[in-house]
């Protein structure tokens, strides 16, 4: 599947989760997200050089960072109808994995996640910050 096709389904699914959305918004989180998916990484350099575009690589990656500091990208809102669509989507195929992970993340602060296993690859499906020194938690 070319580059412009995944933009361009992505768009639409966005569009359609997010009607009111401004389109700027909507088309750089499409090309954020193909990013990740292009380079297998989430440094937001490895990212921007999966976007074609004309615009220096640190233009890119400056535009992606604009919108991930954005307060106006409420992450859980956005996040929540995609993750019950894959999880329906999983459920459908009769069999989901989850991969339940903790990660220290600095001083006394752990990241918690639960994640759905697809095709050698994790889709985080919740997240929280905990607190705790060590690698494990109540």
């Amino acid at each position: 599947m070319s580059i412009n096709h995944l933009y361009h389904s992505w768009v639409e699914q966005l569009w359609q989760l997010r009607p009111k959305e401004r389109v700027t918004r909507i088309r750089v989180l499409a090309w954020l997200v193909i990013g990740i998916y292009q380079s297998k990484s989430v440094h937001l350099s490895a990212i921007a050089q999966e976007i074609p575009s004309q615009a220096k690589l640190l233009s890119v990656v400056k535009r992606l960072e604009r919108l991930l500091n954005n307060p106006a990208l409420q992450v859980r809102s956005w996040y929540e109808p995609m993750a019950r669509s894959w999880l329906q989507s999983a459920a459908a195929s009769g069999e989901i994995r989850l991969i339940v992970d903790g990660s220290k993340v600095g001083f006394g602060h752990q990241l918690l996640m639960i994640a759905v296993a697809y095709r050698r690859r994790s889709i985080p499906i919740v997240w929280t910050w905990i607190k705790g020194a060590r690698g494990h938690s109540s």
